[in-house]
């Protein structure tokens, strides 16, 4: 939803030097009162402050000044919500929760002045739950009403959870406390792969993953290029690969003597496109530098569906694991796969946003680790490719063979 458009019903309280007023706030540069815009305050409080957008807060807490020397040492920024934000909400989880999710710990950023010197800018988050009302019962109806909203919304508001927001399609499914686990040591014997969603004016995710004698999948490592970097320093096709070359050597996926990568997966279709009518590819640029991949199996459909079977297949007896885990060091395809909301024009598949990069390049694990979806990959390949293009894929993948790898 664009800023210019956006429109909060709550209120924010302003408390300034003789009145206090009710603040409406219609978009991110509009702050309405009876009075006009008020400059001078030494409180503002917000209420359900994930209903504002970041940008929207910003301008309001800028009002945040006082002339008055006794009411300016007493300024105060108060914000009062619940978990479930709506995605333009959840700055106020990145500003407030992530940083200390137990609460209780002053955050400080430094600040230099334009003289030099330093000040410092403070921030805490207080939580808080329905058990810590005094009247039981409040606490009572509050709890019957809470348990007969949806799973998420009850989740977020009665115990306090933070990873979830309003509308997300994963809700019910994405458990961190069941699918994100601590870093362990991945057997030698189970097989490995890696899996890229190309971008370079976007973010550009690569994932490593594991598979057990369970079939189950572990994302035990993740790479992000690309992302909010400068322009300047965003890495093509060639830096990317020496990058992975680099990360693999020093974790034993890559073969010094024949000077390629021991692992082989999906990526996305555009890195076979030649670019132009003529060069390279970047699957071709990143064979040359010892760093292969096969054209992932494309279908949001199945895809989806595979992906929720697996998140859905969770341990019932002790010492079981869920169908798919994800190392906690994997810290964007943690954030987002809270955030992936629904698409409202077709509702069996999650909305393409910015999010999407790392979503896809999890569906292209869980496709690419199919039953049968190899053979369907190679049939796809000899249809679309060229037959030069195509031998060329072949005997690259086949030095990777002998590594027990995915795709061999």
């Amino acid at each position: 939803m664009t800023e210019g458009v956006r429109k909060v019903g709550a209120k924010v309280r302003f408390h300034g030097l003789a009145e206090t007023c009710d603040l409406t706030v219609e978009d991110a540069n509009h702050y309405i009162t009876r009075f006009g815009i008020v400059n001078s305050n030494s409180h503002i409080a917000f209420d359900e402050a994930i209903q504002f957008l970041k940008s929207q807060f910003d301008g309001i807490r800028r009002r945040l000044r006082c002339e008055d020397q006794v009411l300016n040492a007493k300024r105060r920024l108060c914000l009062a919500t619940n978990p479930d934000a709506p995605v333009d909400g959840v700055w106020v989880k990145e500003r407030y929760y992530d940083p200390a999710p137990d609460g209780r710990k002053m955050l400080v950023t430094k600040v230099t002045m334009s003289d030099g010197t330093e000040e410092e800018y403070k921030r805490i988050f207080f939580p808080a739950f329905l058990s810590d009302n005094p009247d039981p019962e409040f606490r009572k109806q509050t709890e019957i009403d809470l348990r007969t909203q949806p799973q998420h919304i009850m989740e977020a508001r009665l115990f306090g959870r933070w990873d979830i927001v309003e509308g997300g399609f994963f809700a019910h499914e994405w458990v961190p406390s069941v699918h994100v686990v601590k870093p362990f040591e991945i057997p030698a014997h189970w097989p490995k792969g890696r899996a890229m969603d190309w971008g370079y004016k976007k973010a550009c995710p690569i994932m490593w993953f594991a598979k057990n004698e369970d079939d189950d999948l572990i994302i035990y490592r993740e790479v992000t290029f690309n992302h909010k970097v400068p322009e300047p320093k965003r890495k093509d096709d060639q830096l990317v690969a020496l990058a992975i070359r680099k990360i693999e050597q020093a974790n034993g996926e890559w073969d010094d003597r024949r000077k390629c990568s021991k692992l082989t997966g999906p990526a996305d279709y555009q890195i076979c496109e030649r670019r132009g009518g003529q060069g390279p590819t970047i699957e071709e640029t990143m064979a040359n530098n010892g760093v292969y991949w096969v054209k992932s199996t494309k279908n949001r459909y199945a895809s989806t569906a595979e992906l929720i079977r697996r998140l859905k297949d969770r341990p019932t007896r002790g010492g079981a694991h869920p169908a798919i885990m994800v190392f906690d060091t994997c810290e964007n395809l943690k954030r987002i796969m809270p955030l992936i909301r629904i698409d409202k024009d077709d509702p069996e598949v999650p909305l393409k946003d910015d999010n999407g990069h790392w979503l896809e390049t999890l569906m292209y694990i869980c496709m690419y680790c199919m039953p049968k979806a190899d053979k369907a990959r190679r049939k796809d390949e000899d249809e679309d490719e060229e037959d030069e293009l195509k031998a060329a894929r072949v005997k690259r993948q086949a030095s990777a063979r002998p590594y027990g790898g995915y795709g061999s």
